[in-house]
């Protein structure tokens, strides 16, 4: 398989071992995104983009110049074809700092998703709220980075309870995140999404009640 690494593509198997996203142990010092993508295209890329900007400002990595949105879907869309994988297809973008430097080495992996496109969810998930632990929100877009063992938690209990996934709560009760979907609220024709704590309260004070 191919991969990104910064602006290269090479084979994964003599990609720096040093680098590899699946090495790095040091939390505070690794971002990561997971993005989907259909015919070699990455989707909603924009949104990806600034979440990943956003969570760089915080923990104040040194992004490259050349880190645009542009840079984003043509390296994706490289690696998806140089793999062959023009149909459903994920992706998973890791940034990872030196500590020494502040400077990141952006890498990209993706992998095999089914023979078809991805397709709209009719049916519904099973889901419940986990309440065993909560998060203490400093910034929502540091949930990735701050509450891995709270969400391997939470993923282990929607598995005993045979469910899909398992929303997750911040000490002040507001729901924040599920473990592996998108979490977001439709309200009078308008989304919201755990982006601030206003937003959060505003789903949790008034939740819709409609699907």
């Amino acid at each position: 398989m191919y991969i990104s690494i910064n602006q290269e593509f090479t084979k994964e198997e003599i990609a720096n071992i040093a680098i590899k996203p699946w090495q790095i142990q040091l939390q505070g010092n690794v971002l990561s995104e997971h993005i989907r993508a259909n015919a070699a295209k990455p989707l909603l890329t924009e949104i990806h983009y600034n979440i990943i900007k956003q969570n760089a400002d915080i923990l104040k990595f040194n992004l490259p110049k050349y880190f645009t949105t542009d840079f984003l879907k043509s390296q994706i869309n490289g690696v998806l074809t140089r793999n062959k994988l023009f149909q459903a297809a994920n992706v998973v973008l890791t940034i990872i700092r030196d500590i020494n430097s502040n400077k990141c080495d952006i890498i990209i992996a993706t992998e095999y998703a089914g023979t078809g496109l991805y397709e709209q969810n009719e049916k519904g998930l099973f889901i419940d709220i986990f309440n065993e632990a909560f998060i203490t929100i400093h910034h929502p877009n540091q949930l990735d980075q701050h509450c891995q063992l709270i969400n391997g938690l939470a993923k282990i209990a929607a598995r005993e309870k045979k469910l899909d996934d398992m929303l997750l709560l911040a000490d002040q009760g507001f729901v924040v995140s599920a473990t592996d979907s998108a979490f977001f609220a439709i309200q009078k024709g308008k989304i919201f999404q755990p982006e601030s704590d206003e937003i959060l309260f505003q789903i949790s004070s008034d939740p819709c009640r409609d699907q």
